[in-house]
């Protein structure tokens, strides 16, 4: 078997995150980009992350798009869809769909195109627009199963696993306060996006700790979701609209277009059950197989970052691996910034490259949880 070869991060681009909002007696949502397609939004990201990284949308081999509501529709080959809307008429395309770890799957896809298939250039990217079907978005966050919605579930796992209301809610406070810390602090990789016939409004920094002022004695007065003990909408993931992408190149590509790499996308694992609760600790089991994988000591993990679907989820992470608070989520997640579904996994992967240069570090996780009883994770190397 030929050596794999190397898969490196080489650009980043994400939308910001539009908080998602109810319109008053009805049943229909809004954002600042609903008006949108997911086509165009996408192509809007992917034309920063050409135009600002100074590479050809032409030379992409391989093109996957995660998402869990938006691009699961009857419209044929939506993916393939963006790629030419986007000029990228050479790239193989492919929609991945796995709940809430689908943008983290596209990632993964990306990569292996690049160690197993032969492709130099690839993009993986997620998206989601929760406001503009309310009807799909309820019922990818319902268990079928268990006849439950995710927070029961979340809810009754840590009820067992005595992780209190309490903790829960100091957990939400830190997610504000580290999200609105480094709000504007996103260097190059999220682009504003334009709403076209409404060119004076752009949408620059995401939108739900802009206007939420969550302090820890709010977070404590919101009453808990239906038929819940501990979980509340303060301590859970919010609805929102956005897209995250990032390109990835072979060593040759790298070499051929002189590019610098930002960190190289090292290894994937999933972790399953058969329990639908559980799923808020599946994480934890999949970083434990990822490090056992590469051989990494946690010790040496410099940043990990857990998606905040529920605070259930880090809470967890924190007590079965050890890893201490200062290095899990320092940027805040989902719970102030809002969880697109499809978009999450690529949003903190690329938030995880951004950190490892920013702050000079080595190596980081990323894992996300999905129903039912299932997460994934990826390990990655600064170059």
């Amino acid at each position: 078997m030929a050596k794999r070869r190397e898969a490196y991060i080489v650009a980043m681009m994400r939308s910001p995150i539009a908080k998602v909002e109810k319109i008053k007696g009805t049943e229909t949502y809004k954002s600042a980009i609903s008006s949108l397609t997911p086509q165009e939004l996408t192509r809007q990201v992917l034309r920063g992350l050409f135009i600002l990284n100074g590479l050809a949308p032409n030379c992409v081999d391989f093109f996957a798009m995660g998402s869990a509501v938006s691009l699961k529709t009857a419209d044929q080959a939506p993916v393939k869809e963006i790629a030419l809307l986007s000029e990228m008429e050479h790239a193989d395309c492919e929609l991945v769909e796995k709940a809430c770890s689908s943008g983290l799957v596209a990632a993964y896809r990306a990569a292996q195109s690049i160690w197993h298939e032969g492709a130099d250039f690839a993009i993986g990217g997620g998206i989601d627009m929760m406001s503009q079907d309310a009807a799909r978005t309820n019922a990818a966050l319902w268990d079928s199963l268990a006849g439950k919605f995710m927070y029961q579930l979340a809810d009754e796992k840590a009820v067992e696993l005595g992780i209190s209301r309490e903790e829960h809610d100091k957990y939400a406070s830190e997610s504000y306060e580290r999200a609105k810390k480094f709000l504007y602090n996103t260097g190059s990789y999220v682009t504003a996006i334009v709403i076209p016939g409404q060119e004076q409004f752009l949408l620059t920094f995401d939108e739900i700790p802009t206007m939420r002022d969550m302090t820890l004695e709010k977070i404590q007065r919101v009453r808990v979701f239906e038929e819940c003990q501990i979980l509340t909408p303060a301590s859970s993931s919010k609805w929102g609209d956005g897209v995250a992408v990032a390109a990835f190149a072979s060593p040759r590509f790298v070499r051929t277009h002189k590019l610098r790499p930002l960190a190289r996308f090292v290894a994937f694992t999933r972790a399953s059950g058969n329990e639908p609760k559980n799923f808020v600790t599946e994480p934890a089991k999949a970083v434990r197989k990822l490090l056992k994988k590469t051989k990494t000591e946690i010790e040496k993990v410099d940043v990990a970052l857990v998606n905040e679907a529920f605070a259930t989820s880090p809470l967890d992470f924190m007590r079965t691996t050890g890893m201490p608070h200062e290095k899990v989520n320092p940027r805040g997640g989902a719970i102030a910034l809002g969880h697109p579904l499809g978009m999450s996994g690529m949003r903190i992967m690329s938030e995880a490259v951004h950190i490892l240069n920013q702050e000079n570090k080595n190596i980081a996780i990323v894992s996300v949880c999905n129903a039912k009883d299932e997460a994934t994770a990826a390990e990655i190397h600064r170059t």
